[in-house]
């Protein structure tokens, strides 16, 4: 049973990989609301309005695009790409006008409210981290790790003064390792097979002001099919979201409170500027949440012809209104209750 469970999951990533790798990657929609931008695996920043979901304007970019973060005025979109760099569009042209390149390794969070991002920078000894301005690049700070540890997500909170890291599982010996029995479902399977599968993951908060480590925590938990995203709430609560929806909320004091969303895979996932709202989809359906009642709002899209459509990324923008991307190449746009709105992106 286990070694079934393990193939269906496996074949459930490579249809993933093989199904995302043309598609389109990124979203982000402007701080006005009046226009989106999106793009992927094509190398071309297409520039939608918001009212027609129309592509008004298509930018070559020349390197695969991974994620994308405007600055608080808007007059800036800082590009993150496949080639480890950061690439700095002025808005009114479309022309690049900063770039940072080589010393950027994987992992890269903005905080857009606070107009700063946080990327992991390229070093072979102790991990470090670039606290760069959204306007122009600057290096405003550099946080230096004291010891060697592998990272798997990083987290900003809203206002850019607090860095989370997760690191990649490792084995726990004081774990309890044991086959998931056959008779669990849904939430309960998730949490016995996490809580007895012999792996934990640790948690860090950082204050970037400092440098210093503010707190750690052990957990049981690790995100499964996908490294994750982390944001830090306002009340110092880190959430983790899963490919495999099984997500986790962890306070302050170190608690932790596992939730599911109505829809399966979390294929594409994103969180609000302010980090009030959360936004997952998988294939063809999705969640929009609330976090602090964790009260959430459930969509579906159309069944287009051949092979069904995921999700590649989601973002919820300052009026409400979920954004998302799939790889299907289209634009969705989801109410508040729910209602979608799908346009073809070319």
């Amino acid at each position: 049973m286990k070694q079934h469970l393990f193939l269906t999951f496996l074949v459930a990533l490579l249809f993933q990989s093989s199904l995302f790798a043309k598609n389109l990657e990124a979203i982000a929609v402007h701080p006005k609301g009046q226009y989106l931008v999106t793009g992927g695996e094509n190398r071309t920043l297409y520039i939608i309005n918001t009212s027609s979901l129309k592509v008004t304007k298509r930018v070559w970019t020349h390197a695969r695009i991974k994620r994308l973060v405007f600055n608080t005025k808007g007059n800036r979109l800082m590009v993150v790409t496949d080639e480890r760099a950061l690439v700095w569009y002025d808005t009114k042209t479309w022309q690049p006008v900063h770039k940072i390149e080589k010393n950027v390794y994987r992992l890269t969070v903005a905080a857009p409210l606070a107009n700063v991002a946080v990327y992991q920078v390229r070093n072979f000894s102790l991990p470090s981290f670039n606290l760069v301005s959204l306007d122009d690049g600057k290096v405003l700070k550099t946080i230096e790790l004291k010891e060697k540890i592998r990272i798997s997500s990083l987290g900003l909170n809203a206002e850019g003064s607090k860095l989370a890291l997760l690191t990649a599982s490792s084995k726990d010996e004081s774990e309890p390792k044991e086959r998931t029995p056959r008779d669990l479902k849904g939430k309960e399977r998730y949490l016995f097979t996490q809580k007895h599968d012999g792996r934990k993951t640790q948690l860090i908060v950082y204050n970037i002001k400092s440098g210093q480590q503010e707190r750690s925590h052990t957990l049981w938990y690790r995100p499964f099919g996908s490294s994750g995203e982390l944001f830090i709430g306002d009340k110092d609560e880190v959430y983790i979201t899963s490919y495999a929806n099984g997500h986790l909320k962890v306070s302050k004091d170190g608690s932790a409170e596992f939730f599911m969303l109505p829809n399966s895979y979390c294929y594409g996932k994103g969180f609000s500027d302010d980090g009030k709202m959360l936004a997952v989809g998988g294939l063809r359906k999705g969640t929009v949440i609330q976090l602090s009642s964790m009260k959430s709002v459930f969509f579906e899209l159309d069944n287009l012809p051949g092979f069904p459509e995921y999700f590649s990324e989601l973002t919820v923008a300052k009026n409400g209104k979920a954004y998302a991307v799939t790889d299907a190449f289209r634009v969705i746009e989801i109410d508040k209750s729910g209602k979608v709105r799908a346009a073809p992106v070319y």
